[in-house]
């Protein structure tokens, strides 16, 4: 958990991460990508990072370089994270 503590924003961030959950209609919405084996592997990473946030099990880190996160929910494309109902 070093890096939720690295920052106190981080640490912001992960509490505000552990209320977040997927709109249903998202679950049906991952989107399809043009071409061969590397296009099906973005796509089943996509699925697994909704799956954890589904299950809860998160994944969170940071580039001290830059203080970019990385989280579940940053693994995911715009499209999932925009449903409206």
């Amino acid at each position: 958990m070093f890096a939720v503590n690295a920052h106190p924003s981080h640490r912001i961030l992960w509490d505000s991460l552990q209320t977040l959950s997927l709109h249903p209609l998202a679950k049906g919405k991952m989107p399809s990508v043009a071409g061969g084996t590397e296009s099906q592997l973005k796509r089943d990473a996509w699925q697994q990072s909704a799956h954890a946030v589904e299950s809860r099990r998160w994944h969170f880190s940071y580039d001290p370089k830059s203080g970019r996160v990385f989280n579940n929910l940053t693994s995911l494309p715009k499209v999932v994270l925009t449903t409206r109902s």
